[in-house]
């Protein structure tokens, strides 16, 4: 549980659904959710010592911005991706399947 792996472990998968999912503003809530998370120290609050990473609960600047970069990203891409024919949400898959 050292450095917030755990965090970021839960949020990369939830990003990772919801852009498979093309859900775009929720991906990009996750990403600000993040952000925020790598302000308060949260998520890589680190300090390299050596051949260590020691744990330091500040805030982490650059991982933040990515994050938040990130989830700008997203945001425009609800505009930006055209839906394919070809992509069937799981909701449709179910109303056929009923």
């Amino acid at each position: 549980l050292e450095q917030g792996f755990i965090f970021t472990a839960m949020i990369f998968s939830a990003i990772t659904v919801y852009l498979i999912e093309r859900k775009f503003l929720i991906a990009s809530i996750w990403c600000f959710l993040a952000s925020f998370l790598s302000v308060l120290g949260l998520m890589h609050g680190f300090v390299l010592n050596g051949n260590d990473a020691v744990l330091k609960l500040g805030p982490a600047w650059p991982w933040a911005q990515a994050y938040a970069l990130l989830g700008l990203v997203f945001l425009l891409a609800i505009w930006l991706v055209k839906p394919s024919e070809d992509f069937k949400s799981s909701s449709d898959q179910k109303e056929r399947l009923a």
